[in-house]
């Protein structure tokens, strides 16, 4: 079943009436806001910095993973069917949900980060949406 990108899905732990769903390729633009990664390394000594990645691309990272661990064959590649982006402005969160097709079975990948409102309300403007008012 194909995700729904105009509407979103429900996830849990998040109210589902409170959030938006943005193209895919607004978040993947936003490579100015990064987030910290486990790399390589496991130690890091205190004068170095973590490493960092942009958010979606930490994502895309984190769903490749997570299908190559179901039995996925790499090369795992995506294109906009698979993916879709939520943004929950009350809650200062995004997530990005992947799913994959793997032996019949359909499996999803979700991806949740903390961003500050004025990055989501960027996302927002960018998409022409505004927040949703709750019932």
């Amino acid at each position: 079943m194909p995700l729904d990108r105009e509407n979103g899905e429900v996830l849990n732990g998040l109210k589902a009436s409170v959030h938006v769903a943005i193209p895919s390729r607004l978040l993947a633009a936003l490579t100015r806001y990064r987030c910290e990664y486990q790399g390589k390394r496991k130690f890091y000594a205190a004068s170095q910095k973590k490493p960092t990645r942009p958010v979606f691309d930490d994502a895309v990272a984190n769903a490749i993973e997570a299908f190559a661990a179901k039995g996925a064959l790499r090369p795992i590649r995506f294109n906009d069917e698979d993916v879709v982006v939520q943004v929950y402005p009350k809650d200062l969160k995004v997530a990005v949900i992947f799913q994959r097709s793997i032996a019949g079975t359909v499996y999803y990948a979700p991806s949740y980060y903390d961003l500050p409102k004025p990055v989501l309300d960027a996302l927002l403007e960018a998409a022409g949406k505004r927040v949703p008012s709750e019932h």
